[in-house]
């Protein structure tokens, strides 16, 4: 007795989406389009479930998956930066809700001393 070892077969997704094809727009049956072919039904019949309701990474070829996969890296990326400048906003609204020390000035006030002290200083910093 020898043992034979079969090789599987690989198709390629080309292949498989021309079989399903058959099936689904020229309403070939499974079991003839498998015989024409030479392929055996049961794979004809995975083929067509994977390529009909399959998940969308199985039916994008190479750079399609590639693509997909960048843009949901930069989406990620995206959210992360939206999260922060949410907090940074919140941040800076809760630093604008301050209430001034003294009420606001009116057409002909004179100006408190202690806005006169930090304008001078502000313009040593420049």
């Amino acid at each position: 007795m020898t043992q034979e070892t079969q090789t599987r077969k690989r198709y390629t997704d080309d292949f498989k989406r021309e079989a399903v094809a058959l099936i689904t727009e020229q309403d070939y049956s499974i079991s003839e389009a498998a015989r024409q072919l030479g392929v055996h039904h049961t794979s004809l019949r995975k083929w067509v479930k994977q390529f009909t309701r399959g998940s969308p990474t199985e039916i994008l070829n190479q750079s399609e998956q590639d693509e997909l996969l960048k843009l949901r890296k930069e989406s990620c990326e995206l959210r992360m930066e939206k999260e922060i400048l949410k907090k940074a906003s919140a941040f800076f609204a809760k630093e604008l809700s301050i209430k001034p020390l003294s009420p606001p000035l009116k057409k002909g006030d004179a100006l408190p001393q202690s806005y006169i002290k930090r304008r001078n200083f502000n313009k040593r910093l420049c």
